[in-house]
């Protein structure tokens, strides 16, 4: 299980995993977003599709983003093939809310807690991300998004193409303010 706040790489580093262990990126992976499709009857089928053998690589993994949504019959589903899963299925739960995780759960898997990241650690990924993509923001305005992404990763990046067309700070802060407005109506 992976942990932490929205947007710090919990679905990725599932993904990187995936990879190593050996599931083909194309048929061996298989992403599931639980919020939306956290029904019985949905994961009944994942499930069962994941009894088989994968077409092209060694394994097969399911990952499960917002595993928290999963609902109560749906857990049992779960639980299930996570007791007793096929040598080659995986699986990897993604959650911003270990608390709604069962504890029958929670006590048959490894969870990897992962951290808000740093400021400074922001502004330095936006200054690579400027250059290679020669976005030709300020320092200012990579400051300015590093220290209101909220420590997420995936903000920073929203933010990076909300300023894109902003030739000053000002701008760009303007920008950022109508974005959150827009996105939390």
């Amino acid at each position: 299980m992976f942990l932490g706040p929205s947007g710090v790489g919990k679905t990725t580093l599932a993904k990187i995993l995936a990879a190593k262990i050996g599931c083909d990126p194309h048929v061996g992976i298989i992403e599931l977003d639980a919020a939306r499709h956290g029904d019985i009857e949905t994961l009944k089928d994942t499930i069962e599709d994941m009894e088989y053998q994968p077409l092209k690589g060694q394994n097969k993994m399911l990952i499960l983003d917002e595993v928290h949504a999963v609902s109560t019959k749906a857990w049992q589903s779960l639980l299930k093939i996570i007791e007793q899963p096929p040598a080659h299925a995986y699986f990897a739960l993604c959650t911003t809310e270990s608390k709604k995780i069962p504890e029958t759960i929670k006590t048959r898997v490894t969870t990897y807690t992962l951290n808000s990241v740093s400021i400074k650690n922001l502004y330095d990924y936006a200054s690579v991300v400027n250059e290679i993509e020669d976005l030709q923001r300020t320092d200012e305005m990579l400051r300015l998004i590093a220290s209101n992404s909220n420590g997420s990763v995936r903000q920073l990046l929203n933010y990076l193409g909300v300023i894109r067309p902003a030739a000053t700070l000002e701008e760009a802060a303007s920008m950022i303010q109508t974005y959150v407005e827009d996105t939390t109506k």
